[in-house]
């Protein structure tokens, strides 16, 4: 039985707190969406530091200089 759905609040570390729907409120998704670029940002960096460090392994990429 799933009574947790059905409850106002849920327990963690033995206390409650009251459940939150964030995308009815406007600081919540404000925040969410900024937390999206902030991941978007750190792949991508992550994606470029790789291939740099691939590409400069290369010997063409050596003898292009």
């Amino acid at each position: 039985m799933d009574f947790q759905r059905t409850k106002a609040t849920f327990e963690l570390a033995g206390k409650d707190f009251p459940r939150v729907t964030w995308y009815k409120q406007k600081g919540m998704r404000g925040l969410y969406v900024c937390l999206l670029f902030v991941v978007l940002t750190s792949a991508t960096n992550g994606y470029d530091g790789s291939m740099m460090n691939g590409l400069q392994s290369l010997d063409q990429w050596e003898n292009c200089k």
